[in-house]
């Protein structure tokens, strides 16, 4: 389903939109003025919590990004919105359009989609979709943003802002833009406009969209998009950050927030480690829980449980 941000077109039929594929949408849009553009890896050494040997890894090794009693993150790790960042929050998609002449054609016996540019932006890929629509219909383009249309997950979201650019190829032209932001989902994985630019403009040679050199029938449309993190998506933590989570039981929010501050202390994670647990019983001893859930904060890959710390207050 594609919306703009505004009322519905009055003057667009709806019967032209294709229910039956969910990457259409279902309503056409009005136009939009264009706008003038401003051109750590952890250490897996064994866990030995009855060593005195300072020189343990588990012991006075920080995680990724920890320093003194605060927890920052390393100058490797800031810098992570580079174009080689696929957990990056933000990023510019490109995509070049060839053969638009073909495809307007093509798309007298119905809309035709192409799809353009890769990029990955929270771990997730981004493309730009082209719907070449009929002439005699609607005698426009359509263009949107899409995300994760692979992916045959039906639980994972991405809220995003993006602003969707047809790039003006000759100087002194300007090109035209549209924003949008929308809650990317398995049924609404794309969104943008339907009537994004209509023929006559495209084609227009003092409009400047079309390439100057060979081949001409050539367009070049960016998104500059913003991603929120997503849920319920394949999210590697360790791999990306080089820290893991804790699960949340329901009503352990703070508890997880404290534990995480405790393991984040280098003086306190050391206290918790050398804590003497060798004659406490694993299931009451809080100690022993509590090197149990740091342990696996550092060498764990996935999200930790604190069942058996909670198990252990009694």
């Amino acid at each position: 389903m594609f919306h703009k941000q505004g009322k519905l077109s009055s003057n667009t039929p709806k019967t032209n939109a294709n229910v039956d594929n969910r990457n259409t949408g279902l309503h056409a849009v009005e136009y939009e003025e264009a706008m003038e553009v401003e051109q750590p890896l952890s250490d897996t050494s064994e866990y030995d919590p009855s060593s005195d040997d300072e020189q343990q890894p588990w012991l006075y090794t920080a995680p990724k990004g920890c320093c003194g009693n605060s927890c920052e993150q390393t100058d490797a790790s800031v810098d992570v919105y580079d174009e080689n960042d696929e957990a990056r929050a933000s990023g510019v998609i490109e995509a070049v359009f060839e053969n638009i002449l073909r495809h307007k054609q093509a798309a007298a016996r119905g809309d035709v989609r192409v799809l353009g540019g890769s990029g990955m932006i929270r771990c997730l890929p981004w493309k730009i979709l082209v719907i070449f629509h009929p002439a005699e219909v609607h005698a426009t383009i359509g263009v949107f943003v899409q995300c994760n249309a692979d992916s045959e997950s039906q639980t994972w979201s991405c809220t995003a802002k993006a602003t969707i650019q047809l790039v003006a190829q000759k100087p002194n032209c300007k090109s035209k833009e549209m924003k949008i932001q929308h809650t990317f989902t398995h049924k609404e994985n794309d969104w943008g406009f339907q009537q994004f630019i209509g023929y006559e403009e495209l084609l227009n040679p003092e409009r400047g969209f079309l390439s100057p050199t060979e081949p001409k029938d050539t367009i070049i449309i960016r998104a500059h998009i913003k991603a929120d993190a997503p849920h319920g998506a394949d999210w590697d933590s360790k791999r990306h950050t080089g820290f893991v989570g804790l699960k949340n039981q329901g009503a352990t929010c703070y508890l997880n927030s404290l534990l995480q501050a405790l393991y984040c202390t280098n003086k306190l994670r050391r206290a918790v480690f050398l804590m003497p647990t060798e004659s406490d019983d694993a299931q009451t001893s809080v100690p022993l829980a509590l090197q149990r859930v740091f342990y696996e904060l550092q060498f764990s890959s996935r999200a930790v449980g604190t069942k058996k710390l909670t198990r252990s207050f009694g």
